[in-house]
């Protein structure tokens, strides 16, 4: 629906973006902007957006692939958004800085990170994150790549995986830091010993 690129500050409040279709990257929204780009999302709701590519990209409603770009999200609700691959809510690659906060992020599916995908930047994120689906790892959040997470005052309840980690999976290299969060009522449908780790975290 919406590309964004270069630099300078643009600012959507109360927008609703539904029902909108990509390949393979960002169903609605896909920020691809330079140093200096500031992005502020406010209030509004990205409802029933999707990615169909199943071999790479995703972010079934926002996908962050620039560089050094900085991203405000506050008050928004993301529901029933696909990825065809990663990031059933956002996808977010490249070295961006995204803040989330107030923001409800709920039934959303993709392979990996049914609700948010990192593959790398600095993202800090409160809010909820509720009823993700993860076909494989990640229902709730995927931590990829060399990237700095952190959580505070979040909700991770009811999101389900495949396989590992319906909660949180972190990657060896990722930083991951949680503060005050609740995680609860996750759960792993897989019947495999072999890949059911770390219902909550892995």
């Amino acid at each position: 629906a919406v590309g964004l690129t270069g630099s300078g500050t643009i600012s959507f409040t109360d927008c609703n973006f539904r029902n909108n279709t990509a390949v393979r990257h960002a169903g609605a929204l896909q920020n691809f902007g330079a140093l200096g780009m500031q992005l502020n999302i406010t209030g509004g709701e990205f409802i029933g957006n999707s990615t169909t590519e199943t071999t790479a990209g995703g972010g079934g409603a926002l996908s962050f692939r620039g560089s050094e770009t900085e991203t405000v999200i506050d008050g928004v609700r993301f529901s029933g958004n696909t990825a065809g691959k990663d990031g059933g809510a956002m996808r977010i690659a490249a070295a961006n800085t995204v803040v989330v906060k107030n923001t409800e992020i709920l039934s959303n599916t993709a392979v990996n990170g049914g609700g948010i995908f990192v593959n790398a930047g600095n993202v800090d994120f409160g809010g909820v994150l509720q009823g993700n689906i993860a076909t494989d790892k990640g229902a709730a959040i995927y931590v990829a790549g060399k990237s700095v997470t952190r959580l505070n005052n979040a909700i991770l309840t009811e999101n389900q995986s495949t396989n590992n980690a319906a909660g949180i999976c972190v990657n060896s290299s990722a930083d991951v830091s949680l503060n005050n969060c609740s995680i609860f009522g996750n759960s792993s449908t897989t019947t495999s010993t072999s890949t059911a780790w770390g219902v909550a975290i892995f």
